[in-house]
């Protein structure tokens, strides 16, 4: 009769590979993943694991400075209009498991468990999270970037030959000339500093892909050796723009995205944004973690689980949406 217990020494075997497996799998990048990596929204781990929800501030500065006299009384008035929001924090998480016979035969033959294992299981989380990060999840309360109440709709120009009329590209055709769209642009950068009276100007535009590589190939114009995008850096010298496939209108309306107003897309979406630490945050109360192996039948069963929270933006006027190009 077989033993269904793994030896001592099998069992130390298998300790020893996951602590070295996890060593490695906890250092690995995922370029293709920006968001779960931290690289476009900064994650804050000032809460600790464990938390369920937590109340943040919204606020939006009201009032200007002007020029005033030595004995002036008349002061302009400046306040912040505050309202408070609850965020939530969820577990997501996967397992993978490593069968009694693996592990003999990693043992008898001399080498390393497989560490594709873990390595499949970090990747899912981290994709789960970057796709979190940006859409959010309506049935768990969590609000992502691409639906946040707390941003400004911007109305695209309609002067566009296609359907929608606001539209740069449809069925893979440019329907706006590189003038309109250069428009588009610099009025939608604008529009943050619009928006926070000259308090922010933001950094970051994020294009959907193809309309992103429509910017790159193109040129300026006929004559011009320069594209759209080459223009566009440098008439907006401290703003980077960056491609995003999730902000492809099939990707947003299978996700349910609505943009910032409600109504049905009828195309895609690009984003404005004001990157600072005072601006916007994920919460990351606990990264991807490797929790203790159990025995279940004749496997050991690795589970993995992370704390995360939704997108707190906390200065709206430093963020706009553009629908429907």
């Amino acid at each position: 009769m077989p033993n269904d217990r793994l030896s001592r020494e099998d069992d130390a075997f298998l300790s020893r590979e996951l602590q070295k497996i996890e060593r490695d799998v906890i250092k690995t990048d995922y370029p293709d993943m920006p968001f779960a990596e931290g690289k476009i929204i900064p994650f804050s781990r000032e809460l600790p694991p464990g938390v369920e929800t937590y109340i943040y501030r919204i606020s939006n500065i009201l009032g200007m400075s002007k020029i005033i006299s030595n004995n002036a009384n008349d002061l302009p008035r400046v306040d912040i209009d505050f309202k408070e929001a609850i965020g939530k924090i969820v577990t997501i998480g996967n397992e993978f498991a490593y069968t009694f016979r693996d592990i003999r035969s990693a043992k008898v033959a001399g080498r390393s468990l497989n560490s594709e294992l873990m390595l499949s299981s970090k990747e899912a989380t981290t994709r789960f999270f970057n796709e979190m990060i940006q859409y959010g999840d309506s049935i768990h309360g969590m609000i992502g970037l691409y639906n946040n109440p707390n941003v400004t709709e911007f109305a695209v120009s309609t002067v566009g030959s296609g359907s929608p009329n606001t539209a740069w590209y449809v069925a893979e055709i440019a329907v706006k000339t590189p003038d309109q769209i250069i428009a588009d642009v610099n009025s939608f950068i604008i529009s943050i500093t619009t928006l926070s009276k000259g308090t922010r100007r933001a950094n970051l535009v994020l294009l959907p892909l193809v309309h992103y590589a429509h910017l790159v190939t193109t040129p300026r114009s006929a004559n011009s050796d320069t594209t759209i995008l080459g223009w566009l850096e440098k008439t907006n010298p401290t703003v980077k723009f960056m491609a995003v496939e999730e902000l492809n209108i099939t990707r947003l309306t299978a996700k349910g995205i609505l943009g910032p107003a409600g109504g049905a897309l009828t195309g895609s979406m690009m984003m404005a944004l004001t990157i600072a630490k005072d601006t916007i945050k994920v919460h990351l109360p606990m990264p991807y973690k490797v929790q203790p192996t159990y025995q279940l039948g004749l496997e050991m069963v690795t589970p993995t689980e992370m704390e995360i929270g939704g997108v707190d933006i906390r200065k709206p006027y430093a963020f706009a949406y553009a629908k429907n190009i």
